[in-house]
Formats: structure tokens, C-alpha cells, sequence
């Protein structure tokens, strides 16, 4: 599992770096302010590097938590500087909501959670209330359309495409589950095999040991009793150790 976990965030990173190209190369053709869509271009950089780290099986926890932060301040920004509550960050919260959920472990994950939602419960507070200054008027009903319908498109594809990784995944890892299952039951059925053959082997020593050593015990308690004298006990002192020796 925690494989699994670690393979699912290495994909988010790419796919994360994917999506902030996208979004920076789109934004350009929207209305959205020139820095807000070159921060989102700047920002595909750690994604990209977070996901080559964790190949070279660095902590992914660490390197998650650290582009969560970046992430954080990102959506913070293009939330005050692409229309607040009228532009696409809604999608991307709500985005960022999920990959906390499924891929951040422990404490961090409630913190996290914590601070997102009041962090943007305060922002649409701030912003119905007018006590932040956002634009949220787009100059043509066009260029609201267009804004909101690529951010939505292309977080969908990346869930979309999430989703298709994940199920990939967990079936690999299922797989693996099920081989290794079927191969401990065949390994146990041979191994009770061995232990029968053990078993029927030490029943054949016992029996064929049973019979020297009982001529020996016997020979020995007549010699003690003086029912043998020596000659007799010379000879059989020779046929013992002739069926010792076999």
C-alpha cells in the first residue's frame, strides 16, 4: 500500500507539472492577468523535479507536502487575481481538497484539510462582504466561458486521467496480491506433502531400527542374566555388529 501510495504521488507530480503548463499556456489567450498565468507556467517546475526525486525514491511525503505549500499559495493568488469566486479556482480547490485526501498521511492530512477550508471559506467571506478588492466582472460573457470551461476541462482531464492510473494501480497490486496468494497455498501444499513423506520415512527408520535394537537389548540383559556364556556372546557380539554396520 504504501507502494502503491508512493507511485500515485509520483504520477500526480507529473501530471501536476502537465497541468500547470497547460493552464499557464492557456491562460495566456483568457483574460487572466500575464503574471498569474507565468506563475502557473513557473510553478510545472517543482512539480517536474518532485516527480524525478521520487524516483530516485526520495520521501514522497516530504516532497508532497512541500508542493502542497506552493500549490496553497498559487490557488491563493489566482483566486484574488482571476475573478475569486466567478473565475476557475473553485475547480482547482476543490482538486487540491482531493489530492490532500488521498494522498497525504497522518496529522497533516487534518491540518491541511483545516487550513484549506477556512483559508477559501475566509476568501468568499472577504469577497461577498467587499472587504478584499477582486475583480469578479469578465469584460465580454465570452471571456467568462472561456475561462471557466478550460479550467474545468483541464482539471477534468487530469482527474480523468488520476483516476485511470489509479485503478491501473490497485489492479497491478491485486494481481501481484492474488499470485503470491496462490503461490504461498501451492508452496504450503508441497511442504504438507514433504511433511507426510517425513513422516512415512521416520515410521520405515523407526521400524527397521526397532529390531536390531531389540536384539541388542535382549542379547545384553541374557549376558547380564549368565544365560550366554563367552564363546556363544563372541558370536553374537559379531552378528550385531555385522547388522550394526547395515
Amino acid at each position: 500500500l504504501v507502494d502503491l501510495q508512493r507511485k500515485l504521488t509520483m504520477y500526480t507530480m507529473l501530471l501536476g507539472g502537465m497541468l500547470m503548463l497547460i493552464f499557464g499556456f492557456t491562460n495566456l489567450f483568457t483574460e487572466v492577468p500575464l503574471f498569474v498565468a507565468m506563475m502557473k507556467l513557473g510553478l510545472s517546475i517543482p512539480f517536474f523535479i518532485s516527480y524525478f526525486l521520487i524516483i530516485k525514491k526520495l520521501p514522497h511525503q516530504w516532497i508532497l507536502n512541500l508542493v502542497l505549500v506552493l500549490c496553497y499559495f498559487g490557488i491563493f493568488i489566482n483566486f484574488l487575481y482571476n475573478q475569486g469566486s466567478n473565475g476557475p479556482t473553485d475547480y482547482t480547490i476543490f482538486l487540491f481538497t482531493i489530492v490532500i485526501t488521498a494522498l497525504v498521511n497522518g496529522p497533516l492530512k487534518w491540518i491541511w484539510l483545516t487550513v484549506v477550508f477556512f483559508t477559501f471559506a475566509g476568501l468568499y467571506l472577504a469577497e461577498v462582504n467587499g472587504w478584499i478588492a477582486i475583480n469578479t466582472e469578465y469584460s465580454t460573457p465570452f471571456g467568462a466561458f472561456l475561462d471557466n470551461v478550460l479550467g474545468f476541462f483541464w482539471i477534468l482531464v487530469f482527474w480523468i486521467a488520476g483516476l485511470w492510473i489509479l485503478l491501473k494501480n490497485y489492479n497491478a497490486q491485486y494481481e501481484l496480491l492474488v499470485k503470491t496468494k496462490n503461490e504461498k497455498e501451492e508452496a504450503n501444499k508441497k511442504l504438507e506433502l514433504l511433511n507426510q513423506k517425513k513422516t512415512k520415512l521416520l515410521a520405515l527408520l523407526s521400524h527397521d531400527l526397532k529390531s536390531p535394537m531389540a536384539s541388542l537389548q535382549l542379547t545384553l540383559e541374557l549376558f547380564e542374566m549368565g544365560i550366554i556364556d563367552q564363546e556363544n556372546m563372541g558370536v553374537l557380539v559379531r552378528n550385531l555388529k555385522k547388522q550394526n554396520i547395515h
